[in-house]
């Protein structure tokens, strides 16, 4: 690998790349190409362009940037170098080859997991406009979350959870990525009712999740110090009119 950039982190690398190629989807869009070289190696440049919808050519001059740093190798196509692999294990956790073929280690599986917490939810509270998702709702967020890279070596804020989007989305995580993308990420719960702040936290203490939980009423302002400290954030707003307003 380049000398001069072997310290930088996949981030800081990305943000010189999308300014070297001047990619219009920033420092985000060339972790994004990044990722999915990692999720589908050896991958050919077309299949990349084709994945994000940019120009084939484009997509050729930001292979030729991390070419240069010594972090892709053309090998049958795309590949990331053994040292980027290494990095981006830290950051996403298993590839998706990896994990595919692999059984649950844990004792307790995800549909364990998942059927407890659904079965822990307290009773929707119809005054604050909570309704529940279904268990499968929660399998397709949490799956659509970790195949799109927003959890893994991301800041996530959850506004409002009654569902338990959160703690399903970290079990996932940690059974198809292991504890590598599990560790990599941090969460925040900003909730109102604290039967659910009280619920979620005591789960994510035991499970050793990276999660944190506040008791907040987002009628208000967010807490002094939250504001832009997120790379991602998720919410199922409420359905009525009044609930609605808040956004």
């Amino acid at each position: 690998m380049n000398p001069d950039t072997d310290d930088l982190s996949l981030q800081d690398l990305c943000e010189v790349i999308a300014t070297l190629t001047d990619l219009h989807e920033g420092p985000e869009g060339v972790e994004t190409l990044v990722r999915i070289v990692y999720e589908n190696q050896p991958i050919a440049p077309r299949d990349v362009a084709r994945k994000m919808g940019l120009p084939i050519p484009l997509v050729s001059a930001i292979r030729r940037e991390f070419e240069k740093e010594g972090w892709m190798l053309r090998k049958g196509g795309m590949v990331l170098s053994p040292e980027a692999e290494a990095k981006a294990r830290t950051l996403w956790g298993k590839a998706r080859f990896e994990h595919a073929s692999e059984a649950v280690e844990p004792e307790q599986g995800p549909s364990d997991f998942l059927d407890r917490i659904v079965q822990l939810r307290p009773s929707a509270e119809r005054s604050l406009d909570q309704s529940h998702a279904t268990r499968k709702t929660l399998v397709n967020r949490a799956n659509h979350f970790i195949e799109e890279g927003l959890i893994q070596g991301k800041r996530v804020l959850f506004l409002g959870d009654d569902d338990l989007t959160s703690l399903a989305t970290l079990q996932l995580l940690r059974e198809k990525r292991g504890k590598e993308a599990l560790g990599s990420c941090e969460v925040t719960v900003l909730e109102l009712d604290e039967r659910l702040v009280e619920l979620i936290k005591s789960i994510g203490e035991r499970e050793r999740f990276p999660i944190r939980v506040e008791k907040v009423d987002l009628r208000e302002k967010l807490p002094q110090g939250l504001a832009g400290q997120f790379d991602f954030f998720f919410t199922d707003p409420p359905y009525t009119p009044a609930g609605a307003e808040l956004f």
